[in-house]
């Protein structure tokens, strides 16, 4: 396959029942040329979700999520704030669908499958909703960067400067900074 698309989440706890602030998401064609951070940002599928609702409907929030907020950039925090642009996390895996609907023939990756992929997991069977893609196509972005880079790049690498604010602990922000290493990693 040439092709992958990269999730990531941010939640309120680390559960397969967390809340979900927000998701991003972004599809690769390895058979074009790879996209700016800046292009990354400004077309990836990014959505944020009501939080109220979630916890009407039994969604989880943990303690140590909450505290481990506290101490993320500024400009990450912005997303602990109710938006107008926040929508039912009900409509999350339906509008995903709809964005990965003219792509075929795919890896799924995450940074932290574990994470990432419980929680789509269980809003996507919570929700009666039919499945994404295949569970034999979850890959581990973090896994593909160190093997790759024969273990010189690790989480904590720094990308070169894109022109852009970067923001560590947003959806797309990390989605991009994930395609970057990889990109650095596919060229070298």
């Amino acid at each position: 396959m040439k092709s992958f698309l990269i999730i990531d989440f941010e939640t309120l706890d680390t559960r397969p029942s967390a809340v979900v602030l927000s998701l991003g998401a972004y599809y690769v064609d390895l058979d074009k040329d790879l996209p700016s951070y800046q292009d990354i940002i400004d077309t990836g599928y990014y959505k944020t979700f009501d939080v109220e609702e979630q916890v009407q409907d039994g969604r989880t929030i943990s303690k140590d999520t909450l505290d481990w907020w506290k101490d993320v950039g500024e400009e990450a925090q912005h997303i602990l704030k109710p938006s107008n642009d926040d929508v039912s996390y009900k409509s999350l895996i339906p509008s995903l669908r709809e964005y990965i609907s003219d792509y075929s023939d795919f890896f799924v990756f995450a940074r932290s499958p574990s994470f990432d992929f419980s929680i789509i997991d269980d809003i996507i069977y919570s929700q009666k909703e039919e499945v994404l893609y295949p569970q034999w196509m979850q890959r581990d972005t973090r896994t593909w960067i160190e093997c790759m880079s024969d273990y010189k790049i690790y989480n904590g690498f720094n990308i070169p400067d894109q022109g852009v604010s970067i923001i560590k602990h947003h959806a797309l922000h990390d989605i991009a900074i994930d395609i970057i290493r990889m990109k650095m990693i596919v060229e070298a």
